[in-house]
C-alpha cells in the first residue's frame, strides 16, 4: 500500500510539472484568421505535426451534422482534464431547469466552511464562471495530497478554508479556479444523492455518449513516448491522480462523443458555465482545453457556422518547442 501511495504521490508531482511545462513556458497569443481558413489551417498544423511524430492521438471536425476531417480512433476514450467543467457545467444547468438548484444560492449552504467572511458572498454562479475569487487550488500541493490520502469530495469539502485564500472579492475578477469546479462536483452530489460518477453516467446517457464515464483511482491511462520524426517509442499504462479532480478533470470521453456533446451545447441556454468564449476573432466561439501528465485536449464550437472541433492527444511532451507546437491550436480560439 505505501508503495502505491509513493507511486501515485511521484505521477501527481510529474503531473504539476509537467502542466506547467505545458502552459508558463511561452506566451499565449491569438492567431486570427477566418471560419473558412479556421478548419484548412488546424488540419495543416495537424498534419505537420503528425508528419513529424510530435502528436499521438485523434482530430474530429464537423460541420453541419458532417465529419468533414478526421485522424485517429473517433471512438477511443481519452481522459479530457479540464474540458470536464463543461459536463460539470452542463449537471448544473439540469439542477437548475429541475428547480433544485439556482445561480444565486450561495455555496455556504452546502459547504459549512465557507460560512463566514467574505467566503460567504461566494455563489454558483461565481464559481461556474469562475469569478468567485477562489485560487487555482485551496494550496500549490492540495492535487498532491488528494491523490496521496485517497481524498472523496466529502473530504475535500470538510477541509477548512479561511478568507485569506480569496485572490480577489468575489464577483470582481476572472480567476480560473479548479478547486470552485471540485466544490461544485461535492454540491451536486448533496443536492442530487448520487456520486458525481453516477450523474456523469446519467447525462451521457441522456446527450447520447457511448463512451463518457469519470476516471477511478484504479484506471490506467495510456500515453505514447514518441520519437520525434522517427516513430513511436513505447506505449505506458499508469496510474493517474487525475480521479482526484473529480468536476475539476476526471471525465474521459471519445472524440466522436465530443462532437455530439457540442453539437448539444449549441442549444445551452447559458454557455459560459464550464466553457470559455473567444474574445480576439472575427468569429463566436466557445471553447476549452485541458491538461494532464502526457495528455492534451482541446474543443471548440462556432454556433453560428454549425462547426465542431475536437482534438485529443497522449504523448509526452518533453521540452517547450513541442508543447508549443501541440498547445498552437488553441490560439485560434482566444
Amino acid at each position: 500500500m505505501k508503495l502505491k501511495k509513493a507511486y501515485e504521490l511521484g505521477i501527481s508531482l510529474l503531473a504539476l510539472l509537467w502542466i506547467a511545462s505545458v502552459f508558463w513556458p511561452h506566451k499565449d497569443e491569438a492567431i486570427q484568421t477566418t471560419p473558412e481558413q479556421l478548419v484548412l489551417r488546424i488540419q495543416a498544423d495537424w498534419k505537420n505535426l503528425r508528419s513529424k511524430n510530435l502528436v499521438h492521438g485523434v482530430i474530429a471536425i464537423s460541420q453541419k451534422g458532417k465529419i468533414i476531417f478526421s485522424d485517429g480512433e473517433l471512438d477511443k476514450a481519452y481522459p479530457i482534464g479540464s474540458m470536464s467543467k463543461s459536463f460539470t457545467g452542463k449537471l448544473f444547468e439540469q439542477k437548475f431547469q429541475q428547480g433544485q438548484l439556482k445561480p444565486s444560492d450561495r455555496v455556504c449552504q452546502w459547504i459549512p466552511s465557507f460560512c463566514h467572511g467574505m467566503l460567504a458572498q461566494i455563489t454558483l454562479e461565481q464559481m461556474l464562471t469562475h469569478r468567485s475569487g477562489l485560487p487555482r487550488d485551496l494550496h500549490i500541493w492540495s492535487g498532491v495530497s488528494r491523490s496521496w490520502n485517497q481524498s472523496t469530495l466529502s473530504d475535500i469539502a470538510s477541509e477548512p478554508v479561511d478568507e485569506s485564500v480569496l485572490r480577489s472579492a468575489p464577483g470582481t475578477k476572472f480567476l480560473y479556479s479548479n478547486y470552485g469546479f471540485i466544490l461544485l462536483s461535492r454540491i451536486l452530489e448533496i443536492v442530487d444523492s448520487r456520486s458525481y460518477a453516477n450523474q456523469i453516467a446519467g447525462i451521457a446517457q441522456i446527450a447520447g455518449l457511448q463512451d463518457a464515464s469519470v476516471i477511478n483511482a484504479s484506471s490506467l491511462i495510456s500515453r505514447q513516448l514518441l520519437v520525434p520524426f522517427i516513430g513511436d517509442g513505447m506505449s505506458l499504462k499508469m496510474v493517474s491522480g487525475v480521479a482526484y479532480s473529480y468536476g475539476a478533470g476526471a471525465v474521459q470521453t471519445s472524440a466522436r462523443d465530443l462532437i455530439q456533446w457540442l453539437k448539444i451545447y449549441q442549444t445551452s441556454d447559458r454557455k459560459d458555465y464550464g466553457w470559455i468564449q473567444s474574445k480576439e476573432q472575427s468569429y463566436r466561439a466557445y471553447w476549452h482545453n485541458g491538461a494532464y501528465v502526457g495528455l492534451y485536449s482541446l474543443m471548440a464550437v462556432l454556433p453560428e457556422h454549425d462547426l465542431q472541433i475536437v482534438i485529443l492527444t497522449d504523448n509526452f511532451k518533453f521540452e517547450e518547442f513541442w508543447n508549443k507546437q501541440v498547445t498552437q491550436f488553441q490560439n485560434y480560439f482566444y
